[in-house]
Order: C-alpha cells, then sequence, then structure tokens
C-alpha cells in the first residue's frame, strides 16, 4: 500500500472515546436543604452554603461522594438537635469540605448510621459551642468500618463539653482514627470517645495539642475509652490501638493525655508520646488485658504520671516506657484483686516500687519474665509492626542484617529504650519473625507479606 505523505500531512485524526454516562457523574449543591440520592454520584459544593434545622445535607444513597471544594460550610444554631451531614447510605466520602462553627449545643456535623463512611481532608473552625438542654455537641459520629484521616479541627476557648469523634453503641466497630491534627481548648470535652460498645478501633498517628483551660471539675480527656453506662449494664469498649500518637497538653490545666474508664478490656497502647499536666495515662473503675509499651509518659507539673483508681484492674502490663514528672511516677489507690496483676519491665524511670505510692505492693511485679506474654498477643492488631528490646538491651547488631535483607527500616524511640518501630513495610497477621533476644509484636494490616526471619 502505498502511503502519500502529503495526503497524510493534512488528513484529520479522529479518536472516537466510549465513555460511560456515569463515568463523570457530577451534581452541584447550590442551596440547602439538600438530598443526595444518587448511587455512585459525587456532589461538589458549588458555593458557601449555611445549615440549619431546616437546611441540612441528607446522603440517602450508597457510595455517595460530597466534595467541599473551595466552599464552606456554616453552622450557627441555638439549643436544638441539628445535624449538618446525615448519611443513611453505605460508604459515604466527605472530603475537601470546611466547616465553620459559630454556635451551638447538640451539634453534629457528620453522622453515619451505614457502613463504611470516611471523612478526611477537612477543617473544622468551632467557636460557641456549648451543653445545653438538647446534649453535648457531637461533631462526628461513625458507625461501623468508618475512617477519619488528614483532617484538622481547631477547636477555640469559646467552647465547652465538645466531643470531636465520639463512637457509642455495638455497632461502632472497626472504625480507624488516624494522621489528624486537633488544636482543641474547648473546656470538659474529649477529641477522641471511644464509648459504650464500641470495639476494634485504631487510633494511630495523630497529633492532638491540648490547649484547655479547666477549673473546677472540668476536665479534658484526649483520647478516652470508656463504658458510658457501666453503672446500668452497658457492654464495655474493647479490643482498641492507641499507637503513634503525640498528645501535648503542657500548656492546658486538669487534661488527661490516655484514659482507660469503666470497663476497658484489651487494649494497646504503644509509642505514644503523653505530655499533660494531670495525668498522662489514667485507669479508672475496670481495666483488664492492658498491654503499655514503648511509650512517653511525662507529667508537666505535680500530679501523678500513671493513675490507678478502682480495684478492678487485671492483666496490665508495662513495658519498656519513660517515665518522668509529676509528684509520684504511678499512684495505685485500691487493693487490686490478686497479686501480680500489675507487671513492670525493663521502663526507665519507673524501675522499682520505691517510685510507686500503692495500697499493697503485692498487687505489683517487676521481672523481665513478666512481659513475655506479650509476643503473641496481638497478630489481629492494626498499627506498625514493632520490635521491642528486652530489659538492659542495646540496639541489635543483626537489625542491620533484617534492614538489607528485608527492605526494612527500624526507627529508635526513645533512645534510652530498647524500642523498634518498622518503617517502610507492613506485614499481615500471618507473617512470623524469629529473632533472638527480643521480642516481635506482629499486628495485621493489608500489604506485603514479608517471609518468615529466623536466625
Amino acid at each position: 500500500m502505498d502511503l502519500n505523505r502529503s495526503t497524510l500531512k493534512y488528513r484529520p485524526l479522529v479518536l472516537f472515546l466510549c465513555i460511560s454516562p456515569s463515568a463523570f457523574a457530577l451534581t452541584h449543591i447550590t442551596s440547602v436543604p439538600f438530598e443526595c440520592d444518587k448511587s455512585g454520584e459525587t456532589y461538589v459544593l458549588a458555593n458557601d452554603i449555611t445549615i440549619a434545622p431546616d437546611a441540612t445535607i441528607r446522603v440517602s444513597a450508597p457510595d455517595v461522594v460530597i466534595d467541599g471544594t473551595e466552599a464552606t460550610i456554616s453552622i450557627g444554631s441555638d439549643d436544638v438537635v441539628l445535624k449538618a451531614i446525615f448519611c443513611t447510605g453505605a460508604n459515604t466520602e466527605i472530603r475537601n469540605c470546611t466547616f465553620r462553627i459559630s454556635r451551638g449545643a447538640r451539634l453534629t456535623l457528620v453522622e453515619h448510621t451505614a457502613s463504611g463512611g470516611t471523612v478526611h481532608h477537612c477543617t473544622v473552625y468551632a467557636s460557641g459551642l456549648y451543653h445545653g438542654s438538647s446534649g453535648y455537641p457531637r461533631l462526628f459520629v461513625p458507625t461501623r468500618s468508618c475512617t477519619y484521616y488528614q483532617n484538622t479541627f481547631v477547636i477555640d476557648s469559646t467552647c465547652k463539653y465538645v466531643n470531636v469523634i465520639v463512637g457509642f453503641g455495638d455497632n461502632v466497630d472497626d472504625v480507624r482514627v488516624y494522621r489528624n491534627t486537633f488544636e482543641y481548648a474547648s473546656t470538659h470535652g474529649r477529641p477522641i470517645l471511644m464509648d459504650s460498645g464500641a470495639d476494634n478501633w485504631r487510633v494511630e498517628n495523630n497529633k492532638l495539642t491540648i490547649k484547655s483551660r479547666n477549673t473546677g471539675d472540668s476536665t479534658t480527656y484526649a483520647i478516652m475509652c470508656r463504658n458510658g453506662n457501666v453503672h446500668i449494664g452497658g457492654s464495655p469498649s474493647t479490643h482498641h490501638s492507641i499507637v503513634n500518637n503525640v498528645i501535648d497538653a503542657r500548656a492546658s490545666s486538669r487534661t488527661m493525655g490516655i484514659v482507660l474508664s469503666s470497663n476497658s478490656e484489651d487494649i494497646l497502647i504503644q509509642n505514644n508520646t503523653v505530655s499533660a499536666p494531670y495525668y498522662p495515662i489514667r485507669f479508672t473503675d475496670i481495666s483488664e488485658s492492658i498491654q503499655i509499651h514503648c511509650n512517653i509518659l511525662d507529667n508537666n507539673e505535680d500530679g501523678d504520671v500513671i493513675s490507678m483508681y478502682g480495684s478492678s484492674h487485671k492483666n496490665v502490663i508495662f513495658m519498656n516506657n519513660e517515665i518522668t514528672g509529676g509528684e509520684q511516677l504511678m499512684r495505685i489507690y485500691e487493693d487490686l484483686p490478686g497479686e501480680g496483676e500489675i507487671k513492670m519491665c525493663g521502663n526507665v524511670g519507673l524501675t522499682d516500687l520505691s517510685a510507686i505510692q500503692a495500697a499493697s505492693s503485692a498487687d505489683i511485679e517487676f521481672s523481665s519474665s513478666s512481659c513475655q506474654t506479650l509476643e503473641d498477643n496481638y497478630s489481629e492488631r492494626g498499627a506498625d509492626l514493632s520490635i521491642l528490646g528486652r530489659q538492659g538491651s542495646t540496639n541489635p547488631p543483626y537489625l542491620d542484617w533484617v534492614r538489607s535483607h528485608a527492605g526494612i527500616h527500624f526507627v529508635k524511640k526513645p533512645e534510652s529504650l530498647g524500642c523498634y518501630t518498622l518503617r517502610g513495610r507492613r506485614v499481615t497477621s500471618g507473617s512470623r519473625f524469629t529473632l533472638p533476644g527480643i521480642l516481635l509484636l506482629h499486628k495485621a494490616r493489608e500489604s506485603t507479606v514479608l517471609p518468615v526471619i529466623q536466625f
């Protein structure tokens, strides 16, 4: 076939693209009230909107995306129950939204009642929130398998009783909260609350700066796990991972860092840095099977670093933590149910009974063998794989071998402890590691499966 270049030069090239009509489905929200009722649709805020009791957004279809683009959602309500975005459709994604709150009581910005909701890359500026007759503010309310990430929450000092992310009930399981920034100055509130019946939350890599100026009985609880209905037979809050968070409450008053209250069971607290003027870690009422390791805990005022109220704490293990500051490194206010219910090993600062004020010294066991049971407890957790050196260990030379052969990077935190966090690779619960002289906690995350490493 003879091709003529001069002919081809001026011959137009026509391309036919077959695109599904729904591939770029897009609807603009220009006013409220508005209902998102098309499955798979992306709804874009075309301009600023103001939320009111009769002017909200409702998502009734599954797989909906609401994109805030450059627009702002403003709210300034009276003492009424108000839900700005109410999602009854599964897998709703809220992204790039800016919320500005000037006043409100029982206010919720986004509530999911169907599973799989996501809120990410949103910013909240809140002023004037308070506890009214209609209830207290609960800004984000998840249900099963919801995720919150890369959001910024700025709650100023004119607010009271603000809960930012709060889950309550037996259907609020498998929630993940990670890489969010909290600038929180509300009095008597909770930035993150895992309440009655909530199970298997993963609270990871969040930064919380607390500047609450509480007075009287008002208290701020940065990350709280509890059963709020324990006295009327509510369900416990269990199987949570609180990992790699930074809580800086040094500029606040009456602030507790991580609080386990009223029926908290099977909790992993790992690699957090907590500086608080009241209690960096506080136990109340009942707790069981709590693992606390590789944390930096500091009280910058006169309270206790670790405080335990109640007489029903069982199987609590503190391993390789750095514990400093305060009037007392640890205070246990009541007798515990049996000997050795609290186990200590490899901690810096808190090395013997002289640093603990306890109702009975028999409740506490100091021994490196106390922590052997940690090795296989958390095969289903959702954090970075971590390696913990046993008491007195130093940087093992074979970590360089692991780094070069398995592509694993270890970050030692803090320098005084034998604690290492893996970066760059994730493991699944099926992975198995054996390293001599150190403990391995391997927790689930969906990604590359590393081979078995044995020496």
